[in-house]
Protein backbone atom coordinates (compact mmCIF):
# COMPACT_ATOMS: atom_id res chain seq x y z
CA UNK A 1 0.00 0.00 0.00
CA UNK A 2 1.13 3.51 -1.11
CA UNK A 3 1.84 6.43 1.39
CA UNK A 4 -0.95 8.31 1.95
CA UNK A 5 0.18 11.11 4.37
CA UNK A 6 3.38 13.09 5.40
CA UNK A 7 4.64 14.51 8.54
CA UNK A 8 7.42 16.44 9.50
CA UNK A 9 10.05 14.02 11.78
CA UNK A 10 8.87 14.71 14.99
CA UNK A 11 4.58 14.28 14.39
CA UNK A 12 6.03 10.70 12.14
CA UNK A 13 7.72 9.47 15.36
CA UNK A 14 5.04 9.99 17.31
CA UNK A 15 2.27 8.04 15.15
CA UNK A 16 4.76 5.11 14.46
CA UNK A 17 5.37 4.83 17.74
CA UNK A 18 2.05 4.17 18.58
CA UNK A 19 1.23 2.32 14.80
CA UNK A 20 4.80 0.96 13.74
CA UNK A 21 6.30 1.00 17.49
CA UNK A 22 9.18 3.79 15.58
CA UNK A 23 12.78 3.04 17.54
CA UNK A 24 13.01 6.72 18.04
CA UNK A 25 10.07 6.55 20.43
CA UNK A 26 11.46 4.26 22.82
CA UNK A 27 10.95 5.14 26.31
CA UNK A 28 7.94 6.64 25.53
CA UNK A 29 5.66 8.45 22.96
CA UNK A 30 5.19 11.88 23.25
CA UNK A 31 1.65 12.23 23.77
CA UNK A 32 0.82 16.36 22.51
CA UNK A 33 2.86 15.09 18.89
CA UNK A 34 0.81 12.11 18.63
CA UNK A 35 -2.45 14.23 18.99
CA UNK A 36 -1.21 17.29 16.76
CA UNK A 37 -0.38 14.54 14.10
CA UNK A 38 -3.88 12.81 14.55
CA UNK A 39 -4.95 16.63 13.68
CA UNK A 40 -2.81 16.95 10.73
CA UNK A 41 -4.64 13.81 8.97
CA UNK A 42 -7.90 14.96 9.59
CA UNK A 43 -9.06 14.80 13.35
CA UNK A 44 -10.51 17.54 15.46
CA UNK A 45 -10.51 18.06 18.68
CA UNK A 46 -14.08 18.05 20.07
CA UNK A 47 -14.03 20.50 23.05
CA UNK A 48 -10.87 20.66 25.58
CA UNK A 49 -9.39 18.09 26.91
CA UNK A 50 -10.59 16.86 30.18
CA UNK A 51 -8.41 15.08 32.76
CA UNK A 52 -9.34 12.13 31.17
CA UNK A 53 -8.09 12.13 27.73
CA UNK A 54 -9.09 14.02 24.40
CA UNK A 55 -12.13 13.61 22.42
CA UNK A 56 -10.82 13.72 18.61
CA UNK A 57 -13.57 13.35 15.35
CA UNK A 58 -12.85 12.48 11.57
CA UNK A 59 -13.33 15.05 9.15
CA UNK A 60 -16.99 13.96 7.58
CA UNK A 61 -16.30 11.19 4.78
CA UNK A 62 -12.89 11.09 5.26
CA UNK A 63 -12.18 7.62 7.15
CA UNK A 64 -15.71 5.74 6.24
CA UNK A 65 -16.94 6.91 10.08
CA UNK A 66 -17.56 9.50 11.69
CA UNK A 67 -16.75 7.92 14.96
CA UNK A 68 -15.30 9.99 18.19
CA UNK A 69 -12.35 8.57 19.11
CA UNK A 70 -11.17 8.87 22.73
CA UNK A 71 -7.32 9.00 23.30
CA UNK A 72 -6.71 8.74 27.14
CA UNK A 73 -4.15 10.83 28.83
CA UNK A 74 -0.71 9.00 29.59
CA UNK A 75 0.01 8.82 33.43
CA UNK A 76 3.42 10.33 32.98
CA UNK A 77 2.92 14.13 31.49
CA UNK A 78 3.81 13.79 27.69
CA UNK A 79 5.50 10.66 27.96
CA UNK A 80 3.25 8.07 26.46
CA UNK A 81 3.81 4.39 27.35
CA UNK A 82 3.07 0.94 24.54
CA UNK A 83 0.75 -0.50 27.40
CA UNK A 84 -1.18 2.96 27.46
CA UNK A 85 -1.60 3.51 23.44
CA UNK A 86 -1.89 -0.09 22.24
CA UNK A 87 -5.57 -0.21 22.33
CA UNK A 88 -5.65 3.49 20.77
CA UNK A 89 -3.52 1.53 18.04
CA UNK A 90 -5.90 -1.51 17.37
CA UNK A 91 -8.86 1.68 17.24
CA UNK A 92 -6.78 3.45 14.60
CA UNK A 93 -6.89 0.47 12.31
CA UNK A 94 -9.59 -1.03 12.70
CA UNK A 95 -12.29 1.94 12.99
CA UNK A 96 -10.33 4.49 10.72
CA UNK A 97 -8.38 2.24 8.38
CA UNK A 98 -5.06 3.61 9.62
CA UNK A 99 -1.64 1.62 9.41
CA UNK A 100 1.87 2.41 10.13
CA UNK A 101 2.63 2.12 6.14
CA UNK A 102 0.38 4.98 5.70
CA UNK A 103 2.94 7.41 6.61
CA UNK A 104 6.07 8.79 4.87
CA UNK A 105 8.63 10.90 6.96
CA UNK A 106 9.60 14.68 5.80
CA UNK A 107 12.90 16.27 7.08
CA UNK A 108 12.52 19.14 9.58
CA UNK A 109 13.71 21.56 7.45
CA UNK A 110 11.76 20.95 4.31
CA UNK A 111 9.84 24.24 4.19
CA UNK A 112 5.94 23.00 3.57
CA UNK A 113 2.69 24.66 3.74
CA UNK A 114 1.12 23.66 6.92
CA UNK A 115 2.90 20.85 8.66
CA UNK A 116 1.67 17.12 6.45
CA UNK A 117 0.08 16.94 3.64
CA UNK A 118 -2.19 14.30 1.48
CA UNK A 119 -0.84 12.07 -0.70
CA UNK A 120 -3.26 11.77 -3.45
CA UNK A 121 -3.96 7.66 -4.70
CA UNK A 122 -2.43 7.12 -7.96
CA UNK A 123 -4.33 3.81 -8.12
Amino acid sequence: MSPKYALKTYLYVAIQGVLGHDKRSVGGVHFGNFIEALEEIGFVKIGEASSVGVTLRPEPGMYGTDEDLFVTLPACANSWWDHEYNMVAEILRGNYGITATDFIEIPEDVDMAGVGFAIPDLA
